[in-house]
């Protein structure tokens, strides 16, 4: 799933001839950018934070 965003945001990232600055980024990008991070919560949720939290409390 995040592998399609990846080759979505390039291929968009490719078409766009011009910059526009720090603000001028598309609904596209910001869509693609939420979802990576979002993914990315949830990897982090599951193999990081869950097991720190139960070692904590182990402890």
């Amino acid at each position: 799933m995040a592998s399609l965003g990846l080759v979505c945001l390039v291929i968009l990232a490719e078409g766009e001839g011009a910059n526009h600055g720090i603000f001028g980024g598309s609904f596209a990008e910001a869509f693609w950018t939420v979802v990576a991070f979002l993914v990315l919560l949830l990897v982090l949720g599951r193999f990081a934070w869950r097991p720190i939290l139960a070692a904590l409390k182990a402890r």
